[in-house]
């Protein structure tokens, strides 16, 4: 098809999904990250198994850490990451969730960073924020998840930032938290189908990064995070305010990676707050239920700094 100006790629008709949300599903990656160096593998399991040990799904084009993610439930995107240099990369690759395998090729962000956070509404991608080293950036770029090709600009962060989490429903995406020369609590919200700059939502209950974030059909949640944070937030994305507490995590993890398949959540490996010990464990949340984590299992391998998504398993 023809689109921004030029031919684009693309990748499959998408056809329909098993996932009662268009941006997730029961399938669970976690995605590069380090164990203990920098990987481009990929793990995978089952959310509503509610147990088990996750197995390698593929590799990534590149081996990297604190990348974006995203889901239109057939296909997961990861883009930008630090992948050795400061100035981070511009790479988005694609994987077919339903089928294992390497990533691919789907095009390049607008910029070169790290740290930037992803969401779908699904059908589009967003990324958000990220630093290239000199500088954060609030930058906000969209893709079509469906068709092959470089990012475009779709507007701005209400300040630039690093670190952040998003999460979304089929209208909205929310970007929470962060980090500028300490911790923010700072909630901002987009209308995905419609470029504009980011508007702001409220506030977290504390102060947060190195956190992660997973959403349903209505409510997003944020979890953990930096300075040993075990707590757990949650927001109805289509109420502006600010978030509630949810419960408590079983771990004081950071840097993990959030997955959901509309019904439960879950937060796998990480790090304690020192960076000392990298985990493989997984927890899980009821997202409609505020309470506390209930053990999962674990990844394949401890993974740290990676990303997660989900999407449908056939």
């Amino acid at each position: 098809m023809y689109a921004n100006g030029a031919w684009q790629t693309l990748i499959g008709s998408g056809g329909s999904s098993s996932s009662s949300i268009a941006w997730g599903g029961d399938r669970a990656l976690a995605l590069a990250g380090i164990l203990p160096t920098l990987t481009a593998s990929i793990d995978y399991y089952s959310i509503s198994a509610l147990s088990g040990t996750a197995s390698d799904f593929g590799d990534l084009t590149t081996a990297q850490k604190h990348t974006g993610a995203c889901s239109d439930s057939t296909y997961a995107l990861v883009s930008g990451g630090y992948a050795g240099s400061n100035t981070g990369i511009t790479n988005i690759d694609y994987v077919t969730i339903a089928t294992t395998g390497n990533g691919t090729d789907f095009g390049d962000l607008t910029q070169q960073r790290y740290g930037a956070s992803g969401c779908s509404d699904g059908t589009y991608g967003i990324f958000s924020g990220g630093t290239s080293g000199s500088s954060k950036k609030n930058t906000i770029d969209r893709v079509t998840i469906a068709t092959a090709g470089d990012a475009t600009d779709f507007g701005d962060l209400t300040e630039a930032r690093i670190y952040s989490r998003s999460c979304s429903d089929d209208t909205r995406g929310v970007i929470g938290g962060g980090y500028i020369s300490n911790s923010r609590n700072t909630i901002d919200y987009v209308t995905i189908a419609i470029p504009n700059n980011a508007v702001d939502f409220g506030d977290l209950t504390t102060s947060r990064h190195f956190f992660c974030a997973l959403s349903d059909q209505t409510r997003g949640v944020f979890g953990q995070g930096s300075g040993g944070l075990n707590t757990i937030d949650y927001i109805t994305i289509q109420t502006i305010g600010n978030a509630t507490d949810f419960g408590d995590a079983i771990a004081t993890s950071r840097h993990r990676m959030a997955s959901s398949d509309g019904t439960y959540g879950t937060f796998a490996g990480g790090d304690n707050n020192s960076g000392s010990t990298t985990v493989a464990d997984i927890e899980y949340i009821t997202i409609q239920t505020t309470g506390n984590g209930t053990d999962f299992g674990d990844l394949s391998v401890n993974r740290k700094q990676g990303v997660g998504t989900s999407g449908a398993a056939s």
